[in-house]
């Protein structure tokens, strides 16, 4: 909408003067890297989350970002690389490890995406993320009934939001086709 990309401009030009200002902040990069990505920029986020990894090596929202723009960029490799780094830098987090199962997943790699979600689960074995992206990989593998109790047990652990509304809808659909 026209809004959004009037915030979404308005919000580039703040990032770029607080770079202006303090170009050695590294935030700011990200920031802007983010705004970038928003604006479906991916090229010019990388850039910008590269600047910010070259000021802290190992920050985690630079790696994230930059993993999100070489996957939006079609380099999955380099993702997965990124997003492996990125779990490193935040060894308690399973997001870099979820993200990068479900990239692995989208390259219809079920294997290496079984690898990553298992690392994930073992940071974070109750998490209802880890148990959902456990399903889509068992789905992915054909082993429904793994999907199922991996689901199931997604929703019990409280996941929320979009995720949880799509693990809803084809459990709806899984048991409208079983009464046939």
């Amino acid at each position: 909408s026209l809004r959004l990309t009037r915030r979404l401009e308005a919000a580039e030009a703040a990032r770029r003067n607080a770079i202006a200002a303090s170009p050695r902040l590294a935030d700011a990069h990200v920031e802007l890297g983010e705004v970038l990505l928003a604006r479906e920029r991916a090229a010019e986020a990388q850039r910008a989350f590269e600047r910010a990894l070259r000021l802290v090596p190992n920050h985690f929202g630079a790696l994230d970002g930059l993993a999100r723009a070489q996957a939006m960029q079609d380099r999955p490799e380099d993702a997965l690389e990124t997003w492996r780094r990125a779990a490193e830098a935040q060894p308690a987090d399973p997001a870099p490890l979820l993200a990068a199962a479900r990239l692995a997943l989208r390259q219809h790699r079920p294997t290496l995406a079984e690898a990553f979600v298992r690392r994930a689960a073992q940071r974070a074995p109750r998490d209802g993320r880890v148990l959902a992206v456990l399903g889509d990989v068992a789905l992915a593998r054909g082993e429904r009934e793994a999907a199922r109790e991996h689901y199931r047990a997604a929703l019990q652990a409280g996941l929320r939001g979009t995720e949880a509304e799509r693990i809803r809808r084809a459990r709806q659909g899984d048991e409208a086709g079983s009464d046939r």
